[in-house]
């Protein structure tokens, strides 16, 4: 091997490489790759006083690509929440479709509902409470998922002025309120 004489930039390159490598290259290993004399890099390496600072180096290596995580989840958060704003805003309309359909259904249930109790008690037959309740819970619960899948809830239709049918039944006293007439309305049998 003939060692030969490095530029000004080749000797930054080896030390670079030394001071920086995650491996910790031994000078003598950099003399080896580079065809340096080992007592010549050995001489400049003490006179500039080399020194591996690998460790710190990937220290910083680490903490610049946490930084850079950090900065890219944030803007990767942001930018979900704004598609999610965008998608809501263009399912509005259709939502809203929804709730007014649901609540017109709901209302006319109620109101057949309080026909077909109406019509049991008018016609003296005999009810089966067991019957009649499975098909108000049935309602009922049909109600709380619609309501829940499209973002509804009391205090929002409270405040548009809207009332779903409502009905209580104790024994035979059924009361309830009207979605057209806005009026309550309680009969005894």
């Amino acid at each position: 091997m003939n060692p030969r004489r490095l530029t000004e930039q080749g000797w930054i390159d080896v030390r670079l490489k030394y001071e920086t490598d995650a491996n910790r290259i031994s000078l003598r290993e950099l003399a080896d790759k580079y065809h340096i004399s080992r007592s010549t890099i050995f001489k400049r390496a003490a006179r500039e006083r080399w020194k591996q600072n690998a460790a710190l180096v990937e220290a910083t290596r680490k903490q610049i690509v946490r930084k850079m995580e950090a900065k890219m989840q944030a803007a990767t958060t942001e930018a979900a929440e704004l598609v999610a704003k965008q998608v809501v805003e263009e399912l509005r309309p259709w939502i809203e479709r929804e709730k007014s359909e649901h609540i017109r259904r709901a209302v006319a249930m109620g109101k057949r509902g309080f026909e077909r109790i109406g019509k049991l008690w008018d016609g003296e037959e005999p009810v089966d409470p067991k019957w009649e309740s499975l098909a108000a819970s049935s309602l009922d619960k049909h109600d709380e998922i619609i309501r829940r899948n499209l973002g509804m809830n009391d205090e929002e239709q409270r405040g548009s002025g809207v009332v779903s049918p409502l009905s209580i039944y104790s024994k035979q006293t059924v009361i309830g309120i009207s979605h057209s007439l806005g009026q309550t309305e309680k009969r005894t049998r």
